[in-house]
């Protein structure tokens, strides 16, 4: 019988014709009217026709039960077509000859390039990133790391491509590997955050974890998780990014130990700190700024733009808001010894001492102002 897109053929134990379908004159365009009892090795080029005559009598031979090749050849109108050749013995029955089945993959050929190309498109975009980036299909076994991650990680892509995550994270942690969270407590392989979104189909974004491995410093990564899922909505496997951020944590841990040295300083002066950011609103006003001011406890400055309330010349005249220092300074101006009265809400007064100044960073963007005040008033009397 006949099939509508296979070729059929019978080829003697000679290798010429006897039998050829009719779908082979819609597939390679050629009239095959007069194509019994031609050598089919004739088809072949001259580098091709020894090869596929061994085989051809190896198969009649019966050392072989079958023969598979693939070909390219051209269609009578110049187009290019890949065929799935497939041969078989059938010299001792009814049929009396080589059985010859072809199929054009041409298009199955197409979709793997396609998919080929695809593949290795993705994997240089993934290596070019600077974070990790892991690939996971839907039972977990990891199907694709980036270079980033095989370095992070300390995990060569031959020993871990295959291999189930969470199998091998048991099998880290055995061996001495501590995975922590954010507060330094132990995270199972199973609630790590990739598994955790592959599960739930959920995205899973900053996640951050830590690995004490080998005595050495925690190291700390930030991981992001993004289920993949297929067109009927079922998770299919996921993609997970690793940021190394242990050097931004430690910068942080040191700037917030400098941030509690200055805040307890500040504390402790005598002197009234007040400061301000680059739009003009308060975020320093000590605890001596506050006596010096008068303040309720339940008064809060920080956040509020400095205003001219209780600040009075040397004479005891109202001072603008254009004259208060912080807005003096904030305009570029150095302050030194500036003396001005402090009126609080209770009407006490305390003659105080300003210095102040501009607050800029190294390329001269303008960050603030602070201003030092100095209560003078014993002095002065």
């Amino acid at each position: 019988s006949e099939h509508e897109f296979d070729v059929v053929a019978v080829v003697d134990r000679d290798g010429r014709f006897i039998f050829v379908s009719a779908s082979a004159e819609r597939l390679f365009g050629y009239d095959i009217s007069n194509v019994v009892g031609l050598d089919a090795f004739g088809l072949f080029d001259s580098l091709s026709v020894e090869p596929v005559r061994a085989l051809f009598r190896d198969l009649v031979a019966r050392r072989r039960l079958s023969i598979s090749l693939e070909i390219t050849t051209l269609r009578a109108d110049g187009t290019p077509i890949d065929l799935d050749v497939v041969a078989a013995n059938h010299l001792d029955d009814p049929i009396g000859g080589i059985v010859v089945n072809v199929r054009d993959i041409s298009q199955r050929n197409r979709l793997e390039q396609r998919v080929r190309d695809s593949e290795r498109r993705q994997t240089t975009i993934i290596d070019s990133f600077a974070d990790g980036v892991m690939m996971i299909d839907g039972s977990g076994t990891i199907v694709q790391v980036n270079e980033a991650f095989e370095v992070m990680f300390e995990a060569p892509r031959v020993r871990i491509l295959g291999k189930r995550f969470t199998d091998l994270l048991e099998a880290a942690v055995h061996n001495g590997l501590e995975l922590v969270d954010e507060d330094g407590e132990p995270v199972e392989p199973a609630s790590h955050p990739t598994m955790v979104t592959l599960r739930g189909g959920r995205r899973s974004r900053g996640a951050i974890l830590g690995l004490r491995r080998d005595g050495r410093p925690t190291m700390w990564v930030r991981a992001n998780a993004q289920a993949m899922v297929d067109a009927e909505g079922r998770t299919t496997g996921s993609v997970s990014s690793f940021s190394d951020i242990t050097s931004i944590r430690q910068s942080a841990a040191e700037i917030r130990r400098e941030e509690r040295f200055l805040q307890v300083l500040l504390d402790t002066l005598e002197e009234g700190i007040v400061a301000c950011d680059p739009e003009g609103r308060i975020t320093v006003f000590n605890p001596s700024a506050r006596r010096l001011h008068g303040l309720d406890d339940d008064a809060e400055p920080i956040g509020s733009i400095p205003s001219d309330q209780g600040l009075r010349r040397p004479d005891g005249s109202p001072m603008a808001q254009r004259e208060n220092p912080l807005i003096r300074a904030m305009s570029g101006e150095r302050l030194r010894d500036i003396e001005l009265l402090l009126e609080s809400q209770s009407g006490t007064k305390r003659k105080v001492s300003v210095n102040g100044q501009p607050l800029v960073d190294e390329d001269g963007w303008m960050l603030g102002a602070v201003v030092a005040m100095h209560d003078v008033t014993e002095q002065k009397l």
